[in-house]
Parts: C-alpha cells; structure tokens; sequence
C-alpha cells in the first residue's frame, strides 16, 4: 500500500517545518513522498528545507467563511485540507504529520498497524480532559451521540477509502458538495478533524482500521513523534534540543 506523508503548513510554522522534514529525512523510511500543501500567501518554503520526494502545493484560503472561527480562518481550513488530503496524492493513505511535529526514532507505515491494519486509538471522552471541547463539534457533523474522544494521541494515517467515505457521508449529511460549504452553513467555529474522521470509523464501524480502545500509552508507536506547539515560536531550548534529536 503506497503510503504518503501529509503536512498542511504556513509561513509561521517554516522554522517548525524544516526540522519536521530533517527527522523525516533520518528516521522515516517507506514511505513514497511528502506532499505539503502551504498557503498561497506570497511566502515560500525555502528551498534548503526541502528534502527528496517532497511535492509542494501552495492553495489560497477560501472567500467564503464562517463569521467567527476559533484561532483564526486557517485553523479551520488546515482541518479542511487534511480531509481532501487525496485531492494532492494519488496514495493509498497518508501519515498526517503538523509542521511542529517530528520523528525521533526510526519509523515506516507498518509502525502503525496491527493485525495487518492501520489503527486508530481511542479513550473515553471521559479521560480527554479539555479535549471534550470536541465532542459537540463531532456529534453535529456525524449526527450521532460519539462515545469515545478519536484524537488520544498524535499520529494519524487516513486511508483513501475512508476519507472519501467521510467526505461523502458529511455531504449527504449537511446537504453541500464539500466540508468547507458545511462549516460555512452551519456557521461553525470549531471542529477537530481528528475526532471527526476517528469517530466516523468507529460510528460505521470502518473495517479498513484496527480500532484500539483504551489503549497503553506506554506501548504506543506514537511517542515516536515529538509534538510541541508552534504558537509560541521555536524557544532556544527547543531548538537545542530538536538539534540534538538529528544528531
């Protein structure tokens, strides 16, 4: 199964982008490209951060927009984009990778399966803390009462299958010809694409993925991937030791 690696990006997040893409370049092996889709704003990746494979797509933010979106239109659309990651690679499935996110140890595809499938991880809304803001968001794209928080922990592959699957059924659902056109029908502010897409394969019962509820932290191939927040900016600490990890 051709496997991509997938990164929405902006010029913002550049600096988090070019370690992103080292880590790729030294742990990752078995997958086939990195697409990145960054918006067309007048700003470009600067070449020296490119590795081999990658394929760069820079797409506008749209002109038609909910009134008022939580951390601003990007946020929104980044989740969009994720969703309609197949409009950009012709494989089979994508890892979904931030630019604030990096490897830190060897890892391919076949690091996130079990039983011969990729796996999505769950816990119980419950256990999610602040991340139950999600859950209402969630329940009205899917029209359903979801049981389980789907975004526990980073690292997450989308199957072409599923995604499109998704996409259809969010449609049918809300009445549009895509998910932007739902967010901006509803007048949405918020949602989580994770939660969105884990909680569709657990809903209808995706057999494409090997589910894990409740699953072992301690035992997840996921801490592999060192995730920060790019809000604040690369700290000289952080940068220390993001350096150190490619040494």
């Amino acid at each position: 199964m051709d496997t991509d690696i997938f990164i929405k990006t902006y010029h913002k997040d550049f600096k988090w982008l070019k370690y992103c893409l080292k880590s790729i370049e030294k742990y990752a092996t078995g997958f086939r490209n990195i697409i990145i889709v960054a918006d067309d704003d007048g700003h470009v990746i600067p070449s020296e951060y490119l590795i081999k494979n990658c394929k760069v797509f820079y797409v506008g933010l749209p002109d038609n927009r909910p009134s008022y979106v939580e951390h601003g239109i990007g946020y929104l659309w980044q989740q969009c984009i994720k969703l309609s990651w197949y409009n950009y690679s012709d494989a089979n499935a994508v890892l979904i990778m931030d630019s604030d996110e990096m490897f830190t140890e060897s890892i391919s595809p076949i690091s996130f399966q079990k039983e011969g499938k990729f796996t999505w991880n769950y816990r119980p809304w419950s256990e999610a803390g602040s991340g139950i803001c999600w859950k209402k968001s969630t329940d009205f794209l899917l029209n359903t009462d979801t049981t389980y928080d789907a975004m526990a922990i980073t690292g997450f592959v989308l199957q072409r299958e599923t995604t499109i699957a998704l996409k259809n059924c969010l449609c049918s659902t809300h009445g549009t010809k895509d998910i932007w056109d739902i967010f901006v029908k509803h007048n949405m502010s918020t949602a989580s694409e994770f939660n969105i897409f884990g909680s569709f394969i657990h809903h209808f019962d995706r057999r494409e993925y090997t589910q894990v509820h409740n699953f072992n932290r301690e035992n997840c191939v996921n801490f592999s991937i060192r995730k920060s927040w790019s809000w604040g900016g690369i700290s000289e600490e952080e940068d220390k030791l993001r350096n150190a990890l490619l040494q």
